[in-house]
């Protein structure tokens, strides 16, 4: 536990650090204050019975001087005022207590919410890279369920567990100064049956929590499953057995989930037993001990009464801030280590450079690149001169999205040299170059916005739509007739994922993005796929009259896309095996005939 917290403490800026040190400080104050107001509940019962008793003592007569007080001495109202001082300082009391915990969660969810940020941010700032062999389902998994756990079992509880704990202490000082025997063995009684049933439990509790978290992964893996392939659902007829699986799955998180519960409740009623049971037996003492003087009794059993309401929640929480720490344990193996990368100055923000990097020529030489020891392109040499339109072509797998991601910065060679004007391109200038592209891919990304919104992205960039763009971009892919039949024109929202709208329709509307933003180089990812050969032909006229202004890259699956291509370079198995003209390599390309079948 201690290695948790300081790994967690280590986690902080200065000014959260700042705020549990403060926070801290005032709990102290409140203990002492805690202490104050049960040594005026023992005093004002006392007073019932016996107002001389007060009178007399030596350390309250001393009090009184120290005050200049000494007149309430011969009041006639002193119990009345020795109430309503009583009533004060628990009122004091508990306005304190409440603002600190307020103060507490307030601080808990900074840090939790800082912690959420900095692991979003970590994922964020990753390159495609990173992400090319990232499993979504992990990264939901890590932001949503552990990072969760983290924050509710570990972080906001933690921030008021030293505030039970100077409680506890000072309350027990307290008593311990007023009955050392008493308050020893309640002391005893109290650790020992917790720390038991810590004991006792701590197999259970990381056993639990383990399957908890990869129980709720799978969910989130099912759910993705599910809803992202639902057509393959439909027609494999896959929904019951993903029914059955997602009810199995969920029925088996009932138990341990109710024990987790269970065994954060249970102690406390067995607790309250004890404790009650104690108090009377200390009743019964008392009356033995002490037989007629009542005085002692009802002061000793006033403080040991307060004392016990105190203890028993602060002993409670503390038992259930351990148990949590202990169930929370699993999930916070699992995003330390990206929590602390995540913290770390090198990825504490994104870099937004909007400025791009102007260039005329683009050279590749002996390029290769790969993951581990496999190369996925291997000594690709070329050349791309501005306001060409340049076509890639070769069977799949064969290295054409590999090369054109490299191309547009996404990922960085293995080993040889790239060029822009013929200097080298290095990774401090890499978003520059990035920011000269575009993007249709195959698969487009369609937000659950309005149509305006998918074009422009003007809420999320929080900017202004530039309408002249946004009506050049419209004309170009050809959306201007299904505007007009859609019941709110451009501000008609799309579902998420386009499934109210064609696969051409959609295309068209990414295609429309790409030229919206305006930049000098757009890359087609076989993106005229899923267009009909007339809206396809359009597209290509479109593009020829934009190509004197625009430098175009095009992977195309059909490849009488590439007629219109200043050049084509043909790829397989990761190399280049020729390049030219469409027609050069018609006539002189048997590997390109068998392609144009």
């Amino acid at each position: 536990m201690i290695k948790i917290y300081k790994n967690l403490f280590s986690l902080l800026d200065d000014k959260q650090k700042k705020a549990i040190i403060i926070l801290q400080i005032f709990n102290i104050i409140l203990s002492i204050i805690e202490v104050v107001s049960l040594a005026l509940v023992a005093l004002f019962i006392s007073s019932i019975n016996d107002i001389e008793k007060i009178t007399n003592n030596q350390f309250f007569l001393k009090l009184v001087d120290f005050l200049n007080l000494n007149s309430i001495l011969y009041s006639s109202n002193l119990i009345t005022l020795l109430g309503v001082v009583t009533f004060l300082s628990y009122l004091i009391t508990t306005i304190v207590s409440l603002l600190i915990n307020i103060n507490s969660n307030k601080t808990g969810q900074q840090i939790a919410h800082s912690f959420t940020f900095s692991l979003y941010n970590y994922f964020i700032s990753k390159n495609w890279k990173f992400f090319s062999k990232m499993n979504i389902s992990e990264i939901n998994r890590n932001l949503f369920s552990d990072l969760s756990v983290v924050n509710n079992y570990l972080v906001i509880p933690s921030v008021n567990l030293l505030s039970k704990i100077f409680t506890s202490l000072a309350i027990l000082l307290t008593v311990i100064f007023i009955n050392p025997f008493i308050a020893i063995v309640g002391s005893i009684f109290f650790i020992f049956f917790y720390g038991i049933t810590i004991f006792l439990i701590k197999k259970i509790t990381k056993k639990n929590a383990k399957f908890l978290s990869e129980t709720r992964y799978q969910q989130f893996k099912l759910i993705n499953n599910t809803f992202f392939g639902f057509k393959e659902v439909i027609f494999f007829n896959l929904k019951k057995s993903y029914k059955d699986l997602f009810n199995h799955n969920s029925v088996s998180l009932v138990k341990p989930e109710a024990t987790m519960v269970s065994l954060q409740s249970i102690p406390r009623i067995v607790i309250e037993f004890l404790t009650y049971s104690f108090i009377i037996f200390l009743i019964l003492f008392f009356i033995v001990l002490e037989k007629n003087n009542s005085t002692i009794i009802l002061g000793s059993i006033a403080i040991y009464a307060f004392a016990g309401l105190k203890l028993l929640p602060a002993f409670q929480q503390i038992y259930i801030t351990i148990l949590r720490v202990k169930s929370a344990t699993h999930a916070y193996n699992v995003v330390i280590n990206k929590l602390k990368k995540s913290r770390k100055k090198t990825v504490k923000s994104i870099i937004f450079d909007k400025l791009e990097l102007p260039f005329e020529n683009i050279r590749l030489k002996n390029i290769s690149f790969g993951y581990g020891s496999k190369n996925y392109l291997k000594n690709i040499n070329l050349d791309i001169k501005k306001n060409q339109i340049i076509g890639f072509a070769g069977y799949t797998a064969s290295g054409k999205t590999t090369l054109v991601d490299l191309i547009s910065g996404l990922i960085y060679p293995r080993s040889g040299t790239f060029l822009i004007d013929k200097k080298k391109l290095d990774q401090k200038d890499i978003i520059k170059w990035r920011n000269n592209f575009s993007i249709v891919p195959q698969n487009p990304h369609i937000l659950n916005e309005s149509l305006i919104e998918n074009i422009t992205f003007s809420k999320i960039l929080k900017a202004k739509v530039d309408h002249n763009r946004l009506e050049e971009s419209l004309k170009i892919s050809r959306l201007e007739k299904f505007i007009a039949k859609l019941p709110n024109g451009i501000h008609t929202t799309i579902n998420e994922r386009g499934l109210n709208i064609s696969g051409g329709e959609k295309q068209r509307i990414v295609i429309a993005r790409a030229i919206y933003f305006n930049k000098n180089i757009i890359v087609f990812d076989e993106a005229t796929n899923s267009l009909d050969t007339k809206t396809e032909l359009e597209i290509i006229d479109m593009l020829k009259n934009i190509s004197n202004k625009k430098t175009v890259i095009m992977i195309a699956h059909r490849i009488n896309t590439l007629k219109i291509c200043d050049k084509i370079f043909l790829l397989d198995k990761g190399k280049i095996i020729k390049q030219g003209s469409y027609t050069y390599l018609n006539k002189n390309s048997n590997y390109f005939k068998k392609l144009n079948k």
